[in-house]
């Protein structure tokens, strides 16, 4: 699923899909994703922007990750409304 999305919002975006480690689509399938699939769709569009078209790695996804548990600790009914 996150290769399909890093494709289609490459495609939206006019940019050249990243590549993606296995390290960092094992740590993305070992998130409890309360958002489903619409939050990891947000994620990975998020990594596509971060990338700028480099590879994505695990560290990268650490990042996002925290940032996005950063955003919903600091406003709680966020991951409420994505689900």
């Amino acid at each position: 699923m996150v290769r399909h999305f890093l494709r289609k919002y490459a495609g939206d975006f006019g940019m050249e899909c990243p590549t993606i480690s296995s390290d960092a689509v094992a740590l993305l399938r070992s998130d409890s994703w309360l958002g489903n699939v619409r939050e990891l769709e947000n994620v990975t569009c998020r990594l596509l922007l971060a990338a700028r078209g480099l590879s994505i790695n695990a560290d990268a996804v650490r990042q996002t990750l925290t940032a996005r548990d950063t955003e919903a600790r600091d406003n709680p009914n966020q991951r409420a409304r994505v689900s």
